[in-house]
């Protein structure tokens, strides 16, 4: 038993469909290799969003670490790195997890002053209840 299927290019042309025919045999085989695709697919998309969501993590730990204020207001207007990472990441500073290599002093302001890291630090830590993480 044969089974037809008919195709067409992916910008299909008047004239241009091609007429398929497989055994049943080889149509369970290209249905079996279909799946297969589908699903590496779909790994490989959830694998790309854990990397770009551990490189806005890394991103929330490279500017905490650095202290600079001006670039975490950036980052966080530009939405370059998430709150919910920004804040984890605040959360294992004021654990001790992170250090900071420049004593607060020592840190540059941007032109025109700002909020110290501390005071951001305060304003951006959750409290018990609120905390997503």
């Amino acid at each position: 038993m044969l089974i037809q299927f008919l195709t067409t290019p992916p910008a299909p042309r008047p004239g241009r469909e091609t007429t398929l025919q497989l055994t049943v045999e080889q149509a369970a085989n290209v249905a079996d290799i279909v799946a297969s695709l589908k699903t590496d697919n779909a790994r490989l998309t959830e694998r790309n969003r854990n990397q770009r969501l551990e490189l806005r993590r890394l991103n929330a730990a490279h500017l905490v670490k650095n202290a600079r204020v001006h670039n975490l207001e950036k980052a966080l207007a530009t939405e370059q790195i998430d709150t919910v990472a920004l804040t984890s990441t605040i959360r294992a500073f004021l654990e001790g997890e992170i250090v900071v290599i420049k004593p607060f002093e020592q840190v540059p302001m941007p032109a025109g002053g700002g909020p110290d890291l501390m005071s951001l630090v305060r304003d951006l830590t959750p409290t018990p209840g609120n905390f997503k993480g």
